[in-house]
């Protein structure tokens, strides 16, 4: 059906283009790329490199079919900060309704007439989005949408799993991470590109304007008036089509899908041949009660495969009011392919020979830290005894030595050594190396939650390139082309 012969505008002014135009904002992209020389094993911080330039923001937004006036387009919502100062929003990165492929790390923009303009039924569409959220009434419903708005949860929760579910060492766990992180980046970038040539308005504004005097059943079956409607999270600065979360966990899914059947997953000892409709890729919530360094709980009873993650990470945007139906499969769409294009890339980055038998892992050849079964029991070590498997790795490219079992106990927060040994419990696979990873997760994940983008204001055209480890774009010019 065609869009209602009603006005969608906001009270508020909504901001200039031109205004949106100087907007200098810097993608906070996902971290981790690779190891660092000295200790085997490091972590790239990875700021997106754009060259952003003033341009002329307009964007295909369509008319309504009954007025000629663009009520469709998105509006900027009315927010509040913890200290109770309004603000007004400005959309997200304006600069990528020119973005090109030059801008992706391991792919090429999907054609943008892959997913057709919507033919909403706004006053239809949003008392459906009411309808939805009515629905969530349980906290592991809402934690379920709390998890999959935050990519670095899904992440941290993919790679914990990796960890704690099937021992991967860290070098295997640092590879699928350059991919993984590349994938959501060129989704995202892809994502953005085309919520800025359609630029529609969100269930929220909607909803406010059709529906101000009427009572509407949300989540928790609260009754409100439809002008105090709010999505059940924070409704993100940036056009409501397509979903990005259905594109970036489409690529996840394709992504894990193509790379996992070439690591060196074992669970109790035993390989585990990667089906996408079984193996887990986070584990259920009795294994893995939380998101490592975030804290956020993990929804998942069952677990989730990489099938299901991408089910329900694109129902959840509808279940929270962020979005109309019409979005989640578009986003999927959108972004197929780039997943599987950055696992075959990934793969490349460490080939393995012809017609052989040789696996990642050998291709990789992990190297275990020195002195690993030193003072490794559950019985604490005498200050002598830690002395002693200290001074066994002096060497230059030696890891510096410490108690692992006590680090575990802290990191994982475990109730004592027994647990953090015990063969029975996952803890025990977690050498030095893994841990001294973690601890520089631990410094940066605050900084990452802080931000969804980074502005500047200085000059026309900025670049920001943060590297901490090995320089990505080299790698790429010279490896992947």
């Amino acid at each position: 059906m065609g869009q209602p012969d009603i006005d969608l505008s906001i009270d508020q002014e909504p901001v200039p283009k031109a205004h949106w135009c100087r907007m200098k904002a810097v993608i906070a992209a996902m971290f981790m790329v690779l190891v660092g020389a000295a200790l085997g094993v490091g972590m790239t911080i990875m700021i997106m490199s754009l060259e952003n330039e003033d341009v002329d923001c307009q964007t295909a937004c369509p008319a309504s079919t009954d007025s000629g006036s663009y009520t469709a387009c998105w509006k900027p919502m009315l927010e509040i900060n913890e200290y109770g100062f309004p603000f007004l929003q400005q959309h997200v990165a304006t600069f990528l309704q020119n973005a090109t492929d030059s801008m992706l790390a391991m792919s090429s923009l999907p054609p943008m007439g892959r997913v057709s303009p919507p033919a909403y039924d706004y006053a239809a569409d949003a008392r459906e989005v009411a309808r939805v959220m009515s629905t969530i009434v349980t906290q592991a419903q809402k934690d379920e949408v709390k998890f999959f708005d935050s990519k670095l949860d899904v992440a941290l929760a993919i790679i914990g799993t990796l960890l704690l579910g099937y021992g991967l060492p860290i070098e295997e766990i640092v590879l699928h991470s350059i991919g993984e992180t590349s994938a959501v980046h060129d989704a995202g970038i892809a994502m953005w590109k085309s919520k800025l040539l359609h630029s529609r308005i969100r269930p929220t504004s909607v909803v406010q304007r059709l529906f101000p005097d009427e009572t509407l059943t949300i989540n928790d079956g609260v009754e409100i008036l439809g002008k105090r409607f709010q999505a059940l999270l924070r409704v993100m600065p940036h056009s409501e089509f397509p979903s990005g979360s259905s594109c970036m966990c489409q690529a996840i899914d394709e992504y894990i899908t193509d790379l996992w059947p070439a690591l060196s997953l074992h669970s109790m000892g035993a390989p585990v041949t990667f089906d996408a409709e079984v193996t887990h890729v986070v584990l259920p919530n009795p294994s893995m009660a939380s998101v490592p360094l975030t804290g956020t709980a993990n929804p998942a009873a069952e677990g989730y495969t990489s099938r299901t993650l991408n089910e329900r990470c694109g129902e959840s945007r509808l279940e929270g009011g962020m979005h109309f139906n019409a979005s989640v499969p578009a986003g999927r769409e959108l972004c197929s392919g780039i997943g599987a294009k950055a696992a075959q890339t990934t793969k490349l980055l460490a080939p393995l020979p012809a017609a052989s038998s040789a696996t990642l892992r050998s291709v990789i050849a992990s190297t275990p830290p020195c002195a690993a079964d030193c003072c490794a029991d559950s019985a604490p070590c005498t200050q002598a005894e830690q002395a002693a498997c200290a001074s066994n790795c002096t060497g230059a490219w030696s890891l510096p030595w410490f108690d692992v079992v006590d680090v575990r106990v802290k990191a994982f927060g475990l109730p004592d050594r027994e647990i953090a040994t015990s063969t029975a419990a996952p803890f025990f696979q977690a050498d030095r190396n893994h841990l001294v990873v973690v601890g520089l997760f631990g410094a940066v994940v605050p900084a990452i939650q802080r931000h969804e983008t980074i502005s500047f204001s200085s000059g026309s055209r900025t670049r920001l390139t943060i590297w901490f480890g090995i320089r990505l774009q080299q790698i790429r010019r010279h490896s992947w082309h």
